[in-house]
């Protein structure tokens, strides 16, 4: 018996066959392995991403356990030398590294605290003036008569005035739909923009909601923004004269009768490093005029303690990373206690 051989051709064809089957389990095997390495990776970087975020948690404790220590050693006051102010802290953890810094919120002018009316010990209603009785319906509230102080000396070569802004910014807060004198503006206003929207009727979230309200352009917000925060208590506006740093002066000169800007930042650099021992030493500083007082403005707002606390975190472990900005406020028995939390920067 004899065979014959398959044609040259056939045998081609086989080969050609089986290099495609060896390129096709390849190709697979690549898929498989490249999947199961993504996969692994995702996996790692999740489980890295949780432990930033346990890290970020651990670091508001940690701020919170810095604060409480300097609270009971100074317990009428809260000053620049104390633990908490040294500074941004650099902490090595396993795999990476945890950093931040605690900021006093008191150092900046709290525009929710905009509408909010002194009262005296009776319980009646100041004035914008600080005396006694009902305010005029149009009268400027005294927290808005003292952020156009400070828009005065922070805003040059810009087509609005202080007080316009401060009236938008009061018709921005306040719940009624009435505009606030000639400057005021409402919904109407803004619902006719070509991107319309509503006022907020209510305390700004954050202090970069500004840049909604009319007058405040970039280069307003951009020039008052450091002066500002918007804290959550409509009630709380005090400035501590303990850790306000001297950049911010014109808020420490809006608030004292006679005190220019030059003489407020003088105040300031020479405070010593524990803060004003006493009331008394602050009103004598140097730079003070003789008989310095607070005016009517800023007479419930001057402080030397700090109620309020940012805390801005950030944990880097591996390829994961978590940051956070958290709000302290400091309760009557030395606790602080988490008010809201942020996870993008403004």
């Amino acid at each position: 018996m004899c065979y014959r051989k398959p044609p040259s051709r056939q045998r081609g064809v086989v080969l050609i066959v089986v290099l495609i089957v060896v390129a096709l389990v390849a190709m697979i095997a690549t898929q498989i392995s490249s999947r199961l390495l993504l996969s692994e990776r995702r996996s790692t970087n999740l489980q890295h991403s949780d432990q930033a975020w346990q890290y970020v948690l651990g670091a508001e404790s940690l701020a919170a356990s810095h604060l409480k220590e300097a609270l009971k050693e100074d317990k009428d006051k809260v000053h620049l030398g104390q633990a908490w102010a040294k500074g941004k802290f650099v902490f090595p953890i396993e795999g990476g590294q945890l950093s931040g810094e605690i900021i006093d919120m008191s150092t900046c002018f709290n525009v929710n605290s905009l509408l909010f009316k002194k009262r005296d010990q009776q319980g009646n209603p100041k004035d914008p003036q600080g005396g006694k009785g009902g305010a005029a319906p149009n009268a400027m509230p005294a927290g808005a008569q003292l952020l156009s102080k400070i828009f005065e000396q922070t805003l040059d070569d810009v087509e609005v005035t202080p007080e316009a802004l401060s009236s938008t910014l009061i018709d921005w807060i306040d719940e009624d739909n009435e505009p606030f004198g000639n400057d005021g503006a409402e919904d109407y206003q803004y619902t006719a923009l070509q991107l319309p929207y509503r006022v907020g009727n209510g305390p700004l979230g954050a202090i970069s909601e500004l840049r909604t309200i009319k007058g405040f352009d970039a280069d307003v917000y951009r020039a008052v923004r450091p002066f500002l925060c918007a804290l959550p208590d409509v009630e709380y506006g005090r400035i501590n004269m303990n850790t306000l740093p001297p950049e911010r002066a014109v808020i420490l000169a809006a608030m004292v009768d006679n005190l220019s800007v030059e003489s407020a930042r003088q105040v300031l650099e020479s405070r010593p490093k524990d803060g004003f021992e006493s009331e008394a030493e602050f009103w004598t500083a140097p730079g003070m005029p003789t008989d310095a007082k607070a005016n009517s403005l800023g007479e419930d707002r001057i402080s030397f303690t700090t109620a309020y606390f940012l805390v801005k975190a950030e944990a880097v472990v591996g390829r994961g990373r978590a940051r956070v900005e958290s709000l302290l406020k400091a309760e009557e028995n030395q606790s602080f206690k988490v008010v809201s939390r942020s996870f993008a920067e403004e």
